[in-house]
């Protein structure tokens, strides 16, 4: 068999070795200066993160406040008697009827007195059941009359829980007791849900050397504040609306 030629076999001559390359030294003093502010960066954020685990339970204790005044309400609804249920329930209509007459109030030039009745009668079951005009929510320096609409509203109350008294006995406070029972128990979680949010947040406002835990006090107390308004909105018109 015919050897091959050692040319082809290994090359006649190796590359020259790499030069190696040598950087030129740091200056010492700009060394040191990174280091420090990589240190005091780190410093910093861990100073952060101590300040937020030392303020849990801060925020736990404003949570456990609400918590607190919840349950009070609910038991209250869960002990309270017919006459005592439909009173809780009437309740949730002035915070309803005064919530609407404050928007209005609040648009810009004369309030619509026409359109807050219109969105009145749209939680107080209707004109047909829901006797207030225009006219009636007159009030001074050209306001509508908050106590107008909440006794109008009161009064559309008593006629719905006599019809519904009319179907069965008891059923009037039954319903009033479960409604707000359900509005109550699912608002909450989205509020414990909507707090944890907040709470994550505001971390991140003592870097504008703002309180973290007092604004976290401040966005969950009306984070509170709207949940109850809002479970009187829904307690309000689901009752209108249940129709037996």
């Amino acid at each position: 068999m015919p050897r091959m030629p050692s040319s082809i076999c290994a090359p006649s001559h190796a590359p020259p070795p790499a030069r190696r390359r040598t950087l030129p030294p740091r200056p010492v003093a700009r060394t040191r200066q990174v280091t420090e502010t990589l240190d005091g960066v780190q410093k910093r954020v861990e100073g952060y993160y101590r300040y937020i685990r030392s303020q849990l339970f801060n925020y736990d204790m404003v949570s456990a406040a609400q918590r607190k005044q919840l349950y009070k309400l609910r038991r209250q609804v869960l002990e309270a008697d017919a006459a005592a249920a439909l009173e809780l329930l009437a309740q949730q209509c002035d915070v309803t009827a005064e919530g609407i007459i404050a928007e209005a109030n609040k648009a810009a030039g004369k309030p619509d007195a026409a359109a807050a009745t219109a969105k009145l009668a749209q939680f107080f079951g209707g004109p047909s059941v829901f006797a207030l005009t225009p006219a009636d929510l007159d009030g001074e320096r050209g306001m509508l009359s908050v106590d107008a609409a909440k006794a109008a509203a009161r009064a559309a109350l008593a006629a719905k829980a006599k019809a519904l008294e009319g179907k069965r006995a008891d059923l009037a406070a039954a319903t009033a007791r479960y409604l707000l029972l359900v509005q109550l128990d699912a608002l909450w979680k989205k509020h414990l849900s909507d707090v944890r949010n907040v709470q994550d947040m505001v971390g991140l406002r003592s870097i504008g050397n703002r309180d973290p835990l007092i604004e976290f006090r401040e966005e969950a107390s009306d984070l509170y504040a709207r949940m109850l308004k809002v479970a009187a909105y829904n307690s309000v018109f689901s009752y209108f609306s249940y129709a037996p």
